[in-house]
Formats: C-alpha cells, structure tokens, sequence
C-alpha cells in the first residue's frame, strides 16, 4: 500500500510462477524501464491464459509472473481511471454515490449493475492504462479453479492420490477422486480427475481439466443445460 500512497498509480500483485500453467493469466514485466524498486516493476502487458508451448515460454523467459487478480490503488485513482476507460460505469458509480445512505440505495445500485455491461477491472481498465506496475508477492499461492488445482492443493496419500469421500485405489497414483454417494474404484490409473455430483461423473486427465469448459460447451450444443 505504501508504494500507491503517494502516486496514482495502479499495482497489482503478481505470483512468481513454478510451472507452465495454462489455467491463469499472466502478466509481463517491462525490461526496458527502470526496476522501481525491490521487488516492484513496471507492467508491459497482460497476457490471456495460454496454450501449453506459450506457458512454457513464458515462463522460460523470467518476464511473466501470474495473475493474481489481487489489486492495490487510491480510491482517487481508480476513479480516475474507470472515469477514461468505463464512462458508463463511471457514471452509474456516482449515481450510486448519491444514493448512498438513502431509501433509493438498493434500487439505483441494481439499476445501475443491471444496465451496464459486465466486464472485469483487468479488460476495462488494467489493460489499458499507462501507469501500472506488479508486486512480486512473496507468499504462498493458488487460484483453486481447476480440478488439477484442487489436486495440488490437497492431502495425498502415499501414491499421491487426493481422496474424498468412499474411494478406494489399487496400483493407482496421482489422482484426484472426489466421490459423493456412491463408491468409487480407480484401478491401475494414474493422473485422473474422477468427481461424482449429484447427477454427473466427471472423469478426465487432471493436465486436461482446464478443458471442462468444453464440455459445458458440448452440453449447451445438446441442449443438456439441467446438467450445468
């Protein structure tokens, strides 16, 4: 907070990363400008989650760190920000500021997030401004938004399975089984994602688990949508 506390401009916390991961975004820092200091660098780019050979890219080159999606900035900055690169939003914000404290608080706040376009900080503002720099964060880290991830950063058994519920492996490794009602066997397979819910198994590589979205893809083309 200290860094922003007297400057305008907006910092973001970037995780340093220890593998080619696909699942998160990243953000590239700018070699040609001046280290600000000890562990803060000016921003280049962000970059959209990537395909296997760009992450490994990536993180061969020692420019990218993860995005953490974890943001620091004066409240005046932002503002001023969201005021250039999101007019609309801007002008709903302060429509809400008004309305603060008063019987049409609820009313105007659901108004105004209901007509405007839903968009993150990272598209409507992050990306586009100027002044923007990234904290290393020296701690640790992980966005639990895959079933690998939740692999990660689960107990393990000896042979490295992450096991919830009646679950039961033979000559079996490295796999995440996650069962909900009914028992599941997993033999002489290794690195899966095996999850029950209450009326679907999901059974995939865990390298492959960030393409689920896929088939909720599939799914819609179906017209499955009760199973989503």
């Amino acid at each position: 907070a200290e860094i922003v506390k007297d400057s305008e401009a907006l910092a973001t916390i970037g995780i340093e990363p220890t593998r080619p991961e696909t699942g998160y975004g990243y953000i590239q820092i700018d070699r040609s400008q001046p280290q600000i200091r000890e562990n803060v660098f000016p921003v280049k780019t962000f970059a959209e989650k990537p395909n296997p050979q760009t992450a490994k890219l990536f993180l061969e080159s020692g420019e990218f760190f993860w995005n953490s999606g974890m943001f620091i900035w004066r409240a005046d900055s932002i503002m001023r920000h969201i005021h250039d690169n999101l007019p609309d939003w801007y002008s709903g914000l302060q429509n809400i500021r008004v309305a603060l404290d008063t019987d049409k608080e609820k009313e105007v706040a659901q108004r105004v997030f209901h007509s405007n376009k839903g968009i993150s900080i990272d598209y409507g503002v992050m990306e586009n401004a100027q002044d923007v720099i990234i904290i290393k964060g020296n701690f640790g880290w992980s966005d639990v938004g895959s079933w690998d991830e939740v692999w990660r950063v689960r107990d393990h058994d000896a042979q490295g399975n992450a096991l919830e519920g009646e679950a039961i492996t033979v000559d079996a490794s490295d796999n995440l089984i996650l069962a909900k009602d009914k028992m599941i066997a997993v033999l002489g397979l290794s690195k899966l994602a095996v999850v029950e819910t209450d009326d679907v198994i999901l059974i995939c590589p865990l390298a492959e688990a960030q393409r689920v979205r896929d088939i909720v893809v599939a799914l819609e083309k179906k017209n499955q949508l009760k199973y989503l």
